[in-house]
């Protein structure tokens, strides 16, 4: 019995030795991917991240998996003889393979990369003629500019679609991709929170006009800066839909009302604070200083003691101290006294 026993535990404890082995070292990897691009041999290094891919797939290590993307993404850029071309290629070849809920964050780096192309190509891209709706290729070398945004709002659009599922999982389950100050990420607390920051911020900082429409959407309803449920319960409705305008304003009453749902006002405060500012940058108001400034007072005054108030002062400040800059070369009384009210 004593020997059956000894014998159990020599298997039990082979078994467990074989299974720590077997186990894919990340740390290891990444240390040895590193070291390439800093000598820099980014072709030596698309062999390691190709087995940090597989390893990752394989445990659904989403964040390790997310990273290795990025990371030959980045080595593709360096190596290859149509960068921008070759990571669009890689993307959408992963968005066929990756499963959730990895593959909305592949959707939303598509929209990136597709962005990207965009931006860097646009003098050649408007010199393209536009071919015919059915008979459009997948060569993106052959793209109009039409074709190139419609597909931009497809990706980010597909990066949201599953957007309750998006609301459960916790962006943390994604930290080896994330960069940036950590300390900031209570403010996207979810990947659906991360995935609509990242489709508003594309579009508030990109020109993605196709052409002027008949009917284009105006930024001009007082109730865009009415608080959060008042504008979570407004209707928005245009004949363009792919307005910049449009979209965008769509996304951040579908991200308000969700944030609405949660117990969490720095995050709801947050899109707040982001909504304000587009519709003072964009918005087509006769008083849009007043408008701002007032919404921007109540949302102070509603998250008094959280966090996100120092973030929503210095917001209000700023905007002030622009406004009191202006004196220099406005001599209105309404921009005089902006820098006292800063302070």
């Amino acid at each position: 019995m004593k020997s059956f026993f000894a014998y159990s535990l020599i298997l039990l404890f082979a078994a467990s030795n074989a299974s720590s082995q077997s186990k894919f070292n990340y740390t290891s990897r990444w240390k040895t991917i590193d070291r390439l691009m800093e000598s820099a041999l980014p072709q030596s290094a698309l062999p390691e991240i190709e087995s940090v891919y597989q390893a990752a797939l394989k445990d659904k290590e989403y964040g390790q998996l997310i990273k290795a993307v990025i990371t030959r993404n980045n080595c593709y850029s360096l190596t290859a003889e149509y960068p921008q071309t070759a990571v669009i290629v890689a993307l959408k070849r992963d968005a066929e393979t990756i499963p959730f809920p990895a593959k909305p964050v592949i959707y939303s780096l598509t929209g990136e990369a597709l962005v990207n192309y965009y931006n860097r190509n646009r003098w050649k891209i408007y010199d393209r003629t536009a071919l015919a709706e059915d008979s459009e290729s997948e060569d993106i070398e052959t793209w109009g500019a039409a074709r190139l945004i419609r597909e931009i709002a497809r990706y980010y659009r597909l990066s949201l679609v599953d957007a309750t599922l998006l609301q459960k999982i916790s962006v943390d389950d994604f930290k080896e991709a994330l960069e940036g100050d950590a300390a900031t990420r209570y403010l996207r607390p979810t990947l659906y929170d991360f995935l609509a920051h990242r489709a508003i911020d594309m579009y508030m900082q990109n020109d993605l006009t196709i052409t002027d429409f008949a009917q284009p959407f105006p930024l001009d309803r007082v109730e865009y800066f009415a608080d959060a449920r008042g504008f979570a319960e407004s209707t928005i409705s245009s004949p363009d839909t792919l307005s910049t305008a449009y979209i965008v304003l769509k996304l951040f009453r579908d991200l308000t009302a969700f944030r609405l749902t949660q117990n969490d006002m720095n995050a709801l405060t947050d899109v707040d604070l982001k909504r304000f500012t587009f519709l003072k940058d964009r918005g087509i108001f006769d008083n849009v200083d007043e408008l701002y400034e007032d919404a921007m007072k109540h949302l102070i005054d509603g998250c008094a003691g959280q966090k996100i108030w120092g973030k929503a002062v210095y917001t209000l400040a700023d905007y002030y101290g622009d406004k009191g800059k202006m004196w220099e070369y406005d001599k209105t009384y309404g921009t005089r006294f902006r820098l006292a009210d800063a302070v």
